[in-house]
């Protein structure tokens, strides 16, 4: 299978069906009651631009779920930054700026801090790396993002509004899949 442009391991398919059923029933097994708080913000001018020069809303957003006690369990961020910092020259496979992102996250809050991407736009890093590259790509440019998008979360986090524990509603089901079928399946 060459669909993603580089030849993909023999056993990738097992592989990928075997994670994903140990990370769902480790999810199953630990699962506990939290509560949880949501809060929206602007992005810090100059934190990111619209490639095409076009206006957007450079808003993001994240949620806090914290155990009965308060302790933190996570945290969920919602940023429209294209993961493109280490710009076109780059040809290794990385996690770009979202790595150092949610090292920092994770860091700084004492629990996993996982990133929502979501419908980007034409929304760049602030330097964008298509019109400005750097042979290799700029490690550095992604350090700094990932750092202080993290940073920007952080401060969100300690302005979050609870959800009451009303708005709760979805309902707990388990689903049955044979592996190896598409998503759609």
């Amino acid at each position: 299978v060459r669909r993603i442009g580089w030849p993909v391991p023999h056993s990738y398919a097992e592989l990928l069906a075997e994670r994903c059923t140990t990370a769902a029933r480790e999810a199953h097994t630990s699962a506990r009651r939290a509560t949880l708080a949501y809060g929206r913000g602007p992005l810090p001018a100059g934190l990111s631009v619209n490639r095409r020069g076009l206006p957007y809303d450079s808003s993001y957003s994240v949620l806090d779920i914290r155990d009965a006690s308060g302790g933190r369990i996570g945290s969920i961020a919602g940023v429209g930054i294209h993961p493109v910092a280490l710009g076109i020259t780059c040809t290794e496979v990385s996690g770009d700026w979202i790595s150092t992102y949610r090292e920092q996250a994770t860091l700084a809050t004492g629990a996993p801090a996982v990133l929502l991407q979501g419908a980007l736009g034409d929304v760049n890093p602030r330097r964008d790396p298509h019109t400005d590259p750097d042979v290799g790509g700029n490690w550095e440019t992604a350090r700094v993002l990932g750092t202080e998008v993290a940073d920007c979360v952080g401060d969100l986090l300690t302005t979050c509004s609870p959800i009451p524990a009303s708005a709760a509603a979805l309902p707990v089901r388990i689903l049955s899949a044979r592996a190896g079928l598409p998503v759609p399946a």
